[in-house]
């Protein structure tokens, strides 16, 4: 199978190539796995002091905003209830911008896919990730208005990003989008310790969640590099007629059609944001499936409702297995 892989902003295909070759190679290792990589074609100029985290020049982005670009301290990304309000939150914050040139965006990916017959699944990281999940919506669109067969069956989002709407240019959310959500199957690995962690959440929810896996390296906004958590990443199941299975064997991947609402995987997640009140205190009783022993009465978690949404809150252990959400003390749940 062969990959289209997409660089995040300010990054391009020679950067991208180096911070996926460790993941690369556990993909290959076996022979059946290829790469196309891509990249923006809108030049940007990083600031000399950014120049090691995104790469030598030339440097490029996919999207052009529409109108005067709002700048402001991604350091201070809003902490809302869920990722969809943090995501407004933050999108309000930059003026609310919307990015009418992912039309050409899309038009020059599908060329490459039409192009390229072997592609079959992508990987994005960061801006290449929310890339890759409006290409996978445009091709679900161009399926259905124009009746042209999807080519991407599979992607592997690395901190990624809520979609841009192909024809709006808007972004998008699950709470306020009545189409039909991302359905092939998908992998988002994701950093308990990274700011940005909605955006990886809000784009989970953009995908259906019987099809749609979570694996935390614990690490922040990059691409891990560790042999051994690429290579368990890389463990996917091989293709089988028109689709893919992707399972990932790791103490901290999580698969919401398993029959877990709620997981432990984000011991660390919550650490670096406030406390919130589960949104769902009624959710129906879970188990909190941990791969360490819990030694305290606190313990972050991310939820995953019983339709697989995912939520960010802060749970307290108390007596007898049970959950409670903080701070109203909403008894949620119960443990292990």
């Amino acid at each position: 199978m062969k990959f289209l892989c997409l660089p995040g902003g300010y990054c391009n295909a020679k950067a991208l190539k180096i911070q996926l070759g460790p993941f690369c190679d556990a993909l290959a290792s076996n022979g059946s796995a290829s790469f196309h990589f891509t990249q923006g074609t809108t030049e940007v100029h990083v600031p000399p002091q950014f120049a090691g985290f995104f790469g030598p020049p030339p440097n490029y982005t996919f999207m052009k905003v529409d109108g005067p670009l709002v700048r402001r301290n991604m350091g201070d990304f809003p902490k809302r209830d869920t990722p969809e309000e943090a995501m407004k939150a933050a999108a309000q914050a930059a003026g609310n911008p919307t990015f009418s040139s992912i039309a050409q965006v899309m038009d020059r990916l599908v060329g490459i896919l039409d192009g390229e017959a072997d592609i079959d699944g992508v990987i994005g990281f960061s801006e290449g990730a929310q890339i890759a999940a409006s290409l996978i919506l445009e091709e679900q669109r161009r399926e259905r208005e124009h009746g042209r067969i999807p080519r991407l069956k599979c992607a592997i989002f690395f901190s990624g990003w809520p979609p841009v709407h192909p024809v709006t240019g808007r972004l998008l959310t699950a709470d306020d989008y009545n189409e039909e959500p991302i359905t092939i199957p998908s992998c988002h690995v994701v950093g308990a310790s990274d700011p940005f962690i909605d955006g990886s959440m809000a784009l989970y929810n953009m995908c259906d969640p019987d099809s749609a896996d979570l694996f935390d390296h614990g690490a922040g906004h990059l691409i891990p590099r560790n042999k051994k958590v690429t290579e368990e990443i890389a463990l996917v199941n091989p293709a089988k007629d028109a689709g893919l299975e992707f399972r990932f064997c790791h103490p901290y991947a999580l698969s919401p059609s398993s029959g877990c609402s709620y997981s432990a995987s984000f011991r660390r997640h919550l650490d670096q944001r406030t406390s919130h009140t589960n949104p769902t205190p009624t959710a129906p009783n879970a188990t909190v499936a941990s791969t360490a022993p819990i030694t305290d009465k606190t313990v972050n978690v991310l939820a995953l409702h019983p339709n697989g949404r995912a939520l960010s809150s802060h749970l307290s252990l108390g007596p007898r297995g049970q959950i409670f959400a903080e701070p109203n003390g909403a008894n949620i749940g119960t443990h292990d």
